[in-house]
């Protein structure tokens, strides 16, 4: 059996000399694409409660890659959550989970123990098992029905599920295509122009980007530009971008800097 350091991949065989399983081509993958759901297809994998039975949630059609293995998931799956008598909250997560000796991927329900703070399992992410977090469930001590609002959408939170991207642009992929973000001017100079402005993400709304413009120089143009990038949770700053320009009398960028803090 070859595998990709051997001698590159994919050649055709000869004399079984490149003949290649699963997991070389989920290697392969894997070095492509991230882990995550398919952005802009179907549903994206958006997990709800359904009407009936009143006790169950079912995720939504859409696509996903985990370490290079892919579902398409063409009918809604339906979860059956499990009631809660213990006296306590108890929060279920909803996982998608790469089970490689079963070869599949399938979606479950990590029951959650209960507590007066409860929290979610953790995930578990092995050679053999790899699982993504949907969605998190809040269930109250006798719990009769589940509503839209007691389940916590996670596809957006990169620590626990995010969207897949391509690798080698994985940055670019979210920092330069702006428009999947909603965009809010926040203030304005005497001239209306903008001085800062927000990008936030549309399941959410949490915080993705904070632009602001300063330092204007005598014909008004800014010549400083500070973009901000937030994790998932909308308030840590992962990376921090400045600009520097100088213009031409006619508003034409002359000079222009660029400095990067991670």
């Amino acid at each position: 059996m070859a595998t990709i350091n051997d001698y590159g991949f994919p050649f055709s065989s000869v004399g079984t000399d490149r003949q290649y399983g699963s997991a070389e081509w989920r290697d392969y993958f894997g070095r492509l694409i991230s882990s995550g759901i398919i952005q802009n297809n179907a549903n994206e994998c958006k997990v709800k409660p359904q009407l009936t039975p009143n006790k169950t949630v079912f995720v939504d059609t859409g696509s996903i890659v985990i370490t290079g293995a892919m579902l398409v998931v063409s009918a809604k799956v339906n979860l059956t959550i499990d009631q809660n008598t213990s006296g306590q909250a108890r929060i279920d997560r909803i996982v998608a989970r790469l089970n490689i000796a079963d070869r599949k991927i399938e979606f479950a329900v990590l029951k959650g123990t209960p507590a007066v703070s409860p929290v979610a399992k953790a995930l578990t992410r092995t050679s053999t098992i790899y699982e993504l977090g949907l969605a998190d469930i809040t269930l109250a001590n006798g719990y009769s029905t589940i509503t839209a609002g007691i389940v916590a959408d996670k596809r957006q939170d990169e620590g626990l599920c995010g969207f897949a991207k391509t690798m080698y642009m994985q940055s670019f992929d979210d920092e330069n295509n702006l428009l999947k973000y909603n965009r809010t001017v926040v203030t304005v100079d005497a001239d209306s122009n903008p001085t800062k402005i927000e990008y936030r993400r549309p399941l959410d709304s949490s915080l993705f980007l904070e632009r602001t413009y300063s330092n204007a120089d005598t014909n008004g143009y800014y010549q400083t530009c500070v973009e901000k990038f937030y994790l998932a949770n909308g308030t840590t700053v992962y990376k921090t971008i400045t600009y520097t320009f100088t213009f031409y009398l006619n508003g034409i960028i002359q000079t222009a800097e660029r400095v990067v803090a991670i």
